[in-house]
C-alpha cells in the first residue's frame, strides 16, 4: 500500500510530468461531465485496490477492526491528491509530502486497538 501511495507523489521531473498529465485529464472530467465516468474509473479502481490491502491488513491484525477499509482508502487517496497539488505548487517538497503521508499511515497502522 505504501508503495502505491508514494508513487503518486511527484519526486522527480518524470513523475512530475506524469502527475501533471493525470491532473489535467482529471480536470477535464470535472469540466466535461460526460467524461466523468471514464475519468473516475481509474480513481475508483485505485481506491478499491487500497481498500483490499487494508482489509487484508485488518484481517492480519495490523490495523484496528473499527476502521472501515473503504473509508480509510478514500481518506488516504484524498491526502495523496492534496499532497500532489502541494508538491506541484511548491508548498511542500517531495520528502516533506512523503513524511506527511508516512505519519498518516503510521497512525492508521499503529493506532489504538492494533
Amino acid at each position: 500500500m505504501y508503495g502505491v501511495l508514494t508513487a503518486l507523489i511527484p519526486s522527480d521531473e518524470e513523475s512530475r510530468r506524469i502527475i501533471l498529465a493525470y491532473t489535467a485529464h482529471y480536470t477535464l472530467t470535472l469540466t466535461e461531465p460526460h467524461l466523468a465516468p471514464e475519468g473516475l474509473k481509474y480513481a475508483n479502481a485505485l481506491r478499491d485496490l487500497l481498500a483490499s490491502h487494508l482489509r487484508q491488513a485488518q484481517e492480519a491484525g495490523q490495523i484496528p477492526g473499527r476502521e472501515d477499509p473503504e473509508s480509510a482508502a478514500s481518506i488516504a487517496l484524498a491526502l495523496v491528491t492534496g499532497l500532489q497539488s502541494s508538491v506541484l505548487a511548491g508548498q511542500y517538497d517531495s520528502p516533506a509530502a512523503l513524511a506527511l503521508l508516512t505519519a498518516h499511515l503510521d497512525r492508521l497502522f499503529t493506532g489504538p486497538g492494533t
